[in-house]
């Protein structure tokens, strides 16, 4: 009976060295978890203010009689071209509203180009993503003013802590994924919040919270998984505005950065940091061998789009493909003319 006994103690030193290492690890990833990010300060921005209803409509009526005065004008010009050496051009648009244009950017920024809607859904109620227990629950929170939601007051400075640094207000590191929103200009942070305050209340407290589960924080302290605040620059000075469309280069290396998320800082692919364990690994956007080398802009267009390979399959439902067909065709250029300006990358590198 020597032999039970020498292998009952065997196992009671693999289950010995596995608590520890368990333990080990646990006791890593709640320091992790417990960080103070407080020295983060986020930007208070002002944002644009929907414009009083009396002064809405006094505008409006403003603009339909400058319509009118240059119509009459331009109808007189042949009358007084003998008269006069030239006619002054009265204005025919009415006056911008900053409030309207940063709404309208904010609903595209939100609904198509930074993918807002797949976590928080079209309502911002929010929605569950992925339930992968016991590594990680992705869950997008309630961010209306409804009950379980925001307060009306949230300020836009904790807007941009969690949108382009992951800390949450109570200054810890967020699941939230950060890294594709680093890079905002305040522009697009100010038309996101602007939007995002403009949507109608909604009760709905979440019972799914986003959570790292006992191996998700196992492969937090092995350095498996990341958390956001811990790889963003909170140094980085925010661009103003985002860069010109005209600059191909820039514009699309700016849009691109919300793929960095799933296909990695350096674009190169691998296992989806937080992501369901279930879920193929991303593909290698860089042009190496085992990436996009040799990739058409149409056959770019087609893998971003509609989720079909340059092979012809379907694509695994993990990219956001129906959000991602309403980019506009000068976006998606932008964006392979940066992808394929990168240098090559062995896939996970």
């Amino acid at each position: 009976m020597g032999w039970v006994k020498t292998i009952a103690i065997g196992a009671g030193g693999v289950v010995l060295l596995a608590g520890l290492f368990v333990g080990w690890n646990m006791s890593k990833a709640h320091k992790m978890l417990a960080e103070d990010y407080s020295y983060v300060k986020g930007k208070d921005l002002p944002l644009p203010q929907p414009l009083p209803p009396a002064t809405a409509a006094a505008a409006a009526q403003n603009a339909e009689a400058d319509g009118t005065k240059a119509e009459e004008a331009h109808a007189m010009e042949g009358t007084l071209a003998g008269m006069h050496d030239e006619v002054e051009e009265l204005p025919m648009e009415p006056p911008a509203d900053p409030y309207a244009e940063a709404l309208e950017r904010g609903r595209y920024l939100y609904t198509v180009r930074l993918g807002c809607i797949e976590c928080h859904g079209p309502d911002g109620s929010g929605r569950l993503v992925a339930d992968a227990l016991p590594v990680i629950r992705m869950a997008g929170s309630n961010i209306t003013t409804g009950e379980g939601g925001l307060p009306e007051d949230h300020p836009v400075s904790d807007f941009d802590l969690i949108i382009r640094h992951g800390i949450n207000h109570k200054g810890k590191a967020s699941i939230m994924p950060a890294v594709d929103f680093q890079k905002l200009s305040d522009q697009e942070l100010v038309d996101v919040v602007t939007y995002v305050k403009s949507l109608p209340p909604v009760d709905k407290v979440s019972d799914t919270p986003a959570m790292y589960g006992p191996v998700g924080k196992v492969l937090l302290a092995q350095g498996k998984l990341f958390q956001a605040a811990d790889v963003i620059d909170h140094d980085y000075v925010h661009p103003a505005a985002p860069p010109p469309a005209s600059d191909t280069l820039a514009y699309g290396e700016h849009l691109a950065q919300t793929c960095v998320g799933c296909h990695g800082l350096h674009f190169s692919g691998g296992p989806i940091n937080g992501g369901d364990p279930s879920w193929p690994e991303a593909a290698n956007l860089t042009p190496d061998a085992t990436g996009t080398e040799g990739m058409t802009f149409e056959q770019f267009q087609a893998a971003l789009q509609k989720g079909i390979r340059r092979d012809g399959t379907q694509m695994a439902p993990v990219m956001p493909v129906a959000t991602f067909s309403k980019i506009p065709e000068p976006e998606v250029r932008a964006i392979y003319t940066y992808l394929m300006s990168l240098d090559p990358r062995p896939k996970g590198e």
